[in-house]
């Protein structure tokens, strides 16, 4: 019997808030999805500048979604998207509007209810301000 992997590198950013926040993309971001390998770049809002996207394509393709603040800055993206990567759903969300932040019964409504689904939601403010799952 033989097994089929499948891998792919994939680099998660959100809240760059440039130029709002920041003067610019810090170089280390790019250097470090550079020397990561990254195939895929998912950006979870608050870019406030479309020049991010334009820096983090010099490395590789990017999906992002408006965040919060995005609007104010005039960028317009949407604000969920709904991917497959390696057989895995993935919602990528800022998480704006889900109040109290980090609430687990709003997280959960937005997950599919059937097999696993990764969401990322960098302005829930959680704890653990990572991947949720849902099974």
């Amino acid at each position: 019997m033989s097994l089929l992997f499948w891998a792919m590198r994939v680099g998660i950013i959100s809240d760059t808030h440039v130029y709002d926040r920041a003067g610019g993309l810090p170089a280390k971001v790019l250097e470090v999805f550079r020397s990561s390998g990254v195939e895929l770049i998912l950006h979870a809002g608050d870019l406030t500048s479309m020049d991010v996207v334009d820096a983090l394509e010099e490395v590789a393709e990017v999906v992002a979604v408006q965040g919060n603040m995005d609007p104010y800055y005039g960028t317009s993206l949407p604000e969920r998207r709904r991917l497959s990567l390696g057989g895995h759903r993935v919602l990528l969300f800022h998480g704006s509007g889900i109040y109290p932040r980090g609430d687990a019964a709003k997280l959960a409504y937005l997950l599919p209810r059937s097999s696993g689904a990764m969401l990322w939601l960098p302005d829930t403010r959680t704890a653990r301000r990572c991947w949720r799952w849902a099974v």
